[in-house]
């Protein structure tokens, strides 16, 4: 599990109100976050510091006996000391754009 800074942990918990966080932590991985939060999201890590753009990853995910769905994970990172990285996901269906 990653922790949270407390401030990243409120202005996380404002954005996306459905998000669970347990102790304040999320999965190693990165929470799955809504498509329509992604920019928001992005905007919000910007203000927070996050100005390092690490990496992005698509993965396609085919279902067993037909359909799909694509996966696109964001890693920032925040450069301080300290600062540490934020990543999540964002699964998308056929078709739908970012």
């Amino acid at each position: 599990m990653n922790t949270l800074d407390p401030h990243v942990r409120t202005r996380l918990a404002e954005l996306i109100p459905e998000m669970k966080l347990t102790g304040g932590e999320l999965p190693p991985e990165g929470p799955l976050v809504p498509v329509h939060r992604h920019v928001p999201l992005a905007v919000m890590l910007k203000e927070l510091g996050y100005t390092l753009y690490v990496t992005v990853v698509a993965s396609h995910w085919p279902q067993e006996g037909g359909g799909e769905h694509f996966e696109v994970a964001t890693v920032l990172r925040r450069p301080r000391r300290g600062g540490g990285t934020f990543r999540w996901r964002v699964r998308l269906d056929t078709g739908e754009a970012i």
